[in-house]
């Protein structure tokens, strides 16, 4: 095969790739998208929680 060819095999590949992954996107409505993370809670609660030994113990992720 070509130099060439593969080029536009990979070209067209990646096409696709980008039409499926924008049809998935459009597809999910919004009440099924991802949006976050809600928190219930009020500021004071959450403030009262992270004291500075939880701040110093915390690990991201």
């Amino acid at each position: 095969m070509s130099r060439r060819a593969v080029t536009a095999l990979v070209i067209a590949a990646a096409l696709v790739l980008a039409g499926a992954a924008v049809a998935v996107a459009r597809s999910a409505g919004p009440d099924e998208a991802a949006t976050g993370v809600r928190s219930t809670r009020s500021p004071q609660e959450i403030s009262s929680y992270w004291t500075p030994q939880r701040m110093n113990e915390a690990t991201p992720g």
